[in-house]
């Protein structure tokens, strides 16, 4: 019970702080000044150790381990409800992004969903094995790389959902395929990296 509860609150704490990246993103007139900024959000999952599905998904190497990684996508949208409380005109502007992301092909949702997935295990990789500047330089690099080449994380579009309200069967598929996308993205990279040792 000890552990399951640890796995909620860290979870919820995570999709917490994507909500305050998402918020900054959305307040931001500047596309890149947001992108860079939004990495706040990665930086608190890192730094304080909370459950992130895509900081866990590509670590994942068992039928336990996944169930782990896919109860934190649970708590993470438990912590995406703070994007609620955005105000008027981030809502706005979160709903015409949303109703943006919806438009786009499915295909092109789960390749997007990939390179996210890639680059989010890449800098939680490089994080676990390093610390200090270089390590929070590239967290900041590749959420800014994801989020400037229309990659799509989850958890992030999660918040945008919530700020947006908009719920649909379509917004449960679009988040669906984008977790799907996410997990091989990950598990790809990190199989390669187990594989040849990088």
């Amino acid at each position: 019970m000890k552990q399951l509860l640890k796995l909620t609150l860290g979870g919820f704490l995570a999709g917490a702080s994507i909500s305050i990246g998402a918020a900054i993103y959305l307040s931001c007139q500047s596309k890149v000044a947001g992108a860079l900024l939004f990495s706040i959000g990665l930086i608190l999952v890192v730094t304080y150790g909370f459950n992130l599905y895509t900081g866990m998904i590509g670590f994942v190497r068992s039928g336990k381990e996944l169930l782990r990684a896919l109860y934190a996508l649970l708590a993470n949208a438990l912590g995406c409800t703070l994007s609620f409380l955005l105000p008027n005109g981030e809502a706005a502007r979160a709903a015409e992004l949303w109703q943006g992301k919806l438009a786009n092909d499915l295909p092109t949702v789960f390749i997007r969903a990939v390179v996210c997935g890639v680059l989010i295990y890449a800098c939680v990789a490089y994080a676990k094995k390093n610390s200090g500047i270089a390590a929070f330089a590239y967290i900041v690099l590749a959420v800014a790389a994801f989020i400037l080449c229309g990659g799509e994380h989850s958890v992030a579009d999660l918040c945008f959902l919530f700020a947006a309200r908009g719920f649909s069967l379509q917004s449960v598929g679009f988040i669906l395929i984008v977790a799907a996308g996410n997990a091989v993205g990950s598990l790809a990279l990190s199989v390669w990296e187990e594989r040849t040792g990088k």
